[in-house]
């Protein structure tokens, strides 16, 4: 049983930002900046996603088997930069869980229009050979041929901590390989190319990202067309981390037939250079922060450490919005202070931010009337359908929560929550959401599967007393 009680004594320590830090971490690998790859690395509760572009890019540097886990950032993002270094090579990335049956199609196609050849296809871990024969592939510094030029031997040798990281992960895969489970094999085949290419981004804006971030490296000029956009804002973080490393492009907005529609402009031959003197670049996660914003709301005296009041991060919006519906915040010496606050019904489009649907979800629970939250057309293609997850598990608690599908919200009203068992469905964000409406219900609740919670923040547990 989940305890109801939490540790608000002490100042919380938020996670890295999952979104920023594999951006970060891609734009340091284009310019061999080796110092911010191992920074990263060897911070404290790094989370699964940061884990698997690390992985991914050690394995691109070494010429191995990329494992993505189940960060579907990861997958989208890197699939498009390995490309970009192969030769006469194979890239293979491994992929695992839910993320096997997300919009796996969708990379397919999309990489083949960038002129990636690929192949998709099921296969078991027994038969990788990489983890049939762990130090093999692991424990031998080796380049693969597309890099000896990239990346100088000294800088090379520096990669301790993503070795240890990649390590690791294979030969935990190697000790259950005996289980023949099923992953997913992606194989490239050739190298993007630029060219003129339309995206629709009506279901992920990581494609998006992905180009914008290679086709500057290309050899020639490409132009991107970008139709139903949705999170913008983790399109204008990609952005920001590019420009920081002297990366340029140029952007239109064109409105025909009605329909509004982006065009990027990319030279070509360009080339990432490091940029960033700040040594505090390593962002706090507000998409994680979220769950502690409203459990505090709702709860009081939860101290965040860390956050950035001028992030990028598209979930930033949440500080903002609590501030216009006055929830009793307060921000001094990089210490985020929220207190228990009289909570009004509100209305919220989380259409590009559909991670804050589920804390926003906890927070209309204890409102003072009913709460409108849309943009929940957004939660289907998640680690789990959360737009079906939440009404399942939130009524398990005695919540009353109405899906208008035709009006793309929720109509969420203040209930009296009871205990119960209930399901995370393997998502995290639906474990966390779960565990903070929890703090006010007697006796509290039981949750299963709570280690989900490690593929954005591993130690969020530690936040309740055992």
């Amino acid at each position: 049983m989940l305890p109801n009680i939490i540790n608000n004594k002490d100042i919380i320590e938020l996670p890295l930002s999952k979104s920023y830090i594999i951006r970060l971490a891609i734009a340091a690998f284009f310019s061999n900046d080796i110092d911010i790859l191992e920074s990263i690395a060897q911070q404290r509760n790094l989370s699964d996603d940061i884990k698997a572009i690390l992985r991914c890019i050690y394995s691109c540097i070494i010429g191995n088997i990329a494992f993505c886990g189940e960060s579907a950032t990861v997958l989208r993002l890197f699939t498009l930069v390995y490309s970009f270094f192969l030769e006469n090579n194979v890239a293979s990335f491994i992929i695992e869980g839910t993320l096997q049956s997300r919009l796996i199609k969708e990379l397919h196609e999309l990489l083949l229009q960038v002129n990636i050849k690929n192949t998709v296809k099921k296969v078991t871990l027994n038969n990788i050979d990489i983890i049939k024969n762990v130090n093999l592939g692991c424990s031998s510094y080796k380049y693969s041929n597309c890099l000896k030029q990239k990346l100088p031997t000294d800088n090379f040798n520096k990669l301790n901590y993503l070795h240890n990281l990649y390590h690791d992960y294979v030969y935990e895969l190697n000790s259950n390989k005996h289980n023949n489970k099923e992953v997913t094999q992606i194989d490239l085949y050739s190298s993007i190319k630029s060219g003129d290419y339309i995206i629709d981004a009506s279901k992920t804006s990581q494609f998006l990202s992905g180009l914008l971030m290679s086709l500057p490296l290309c050899r020639g000029n490409s132009k991107l067309e970008v139709i139903n956009l949705h999170s913008k804002g983790y399109v204008e973080l990609t952005l920001d981390i590019i420009k920081k490393f002297g990366i340029r492009l140029k952007k239109d907005n064109l409105i025909s037939d009605g329909i509004s529609k982006d065009i990027y402009y990319i030279p070509g031959n360009q080339k990432y250079t490091k940029k960033i003197n700040d040594t505090d670049i390593l962002e706090k996660d507000w998409s994680a922060a979220a769950n502690l914003l409203v459990l505090g709301a709702i709860h009081g005296n939860i101290k965040l450490r860390g956050l950035s009041l001028k992030s990028l991060q598209p979930d930033k919006i949440i500080y903002d919005f609590f501030k216009n519906i006055n929830i009793n915040m307060n921000y001094c010496n990089n210490i985020l202070t929220i207190n228990k606050s009289h909570i009004n019904g509100f209305i919220f489009d989380a259409s590009n931010n559909p991670d804050l649907i589920p804390p926003l979800v906890v927070l209309a629970l204890y409102a003072e009337s009913e709460s409108y939250i849309y943009g929940i057309d957004r939660l289907i293609k998640k680690e789990c359908d959360r737009k079906t997850a939440i009404i399942e598990e939130f009524q398990k608690l005695g919540a009353k929560i109405i899906c208008e599908e035709n009006k793309n919200r929720f109509v969420v009203f203040p209930s009296i929550l009871k205990s119960n068992y209930v399901s995370s469905h393997q998502d995290h964000r639906m474990a966390m959401a779960l565990a903070i409406a929890a703090v006010n219900i007697k006796d509290g609740i039981e949750i299963d599967n709570i280690k989900c919670v490690n593929k954005s923040y591993p130690n969020f547990f530690d936040i309740f007393k055992q």
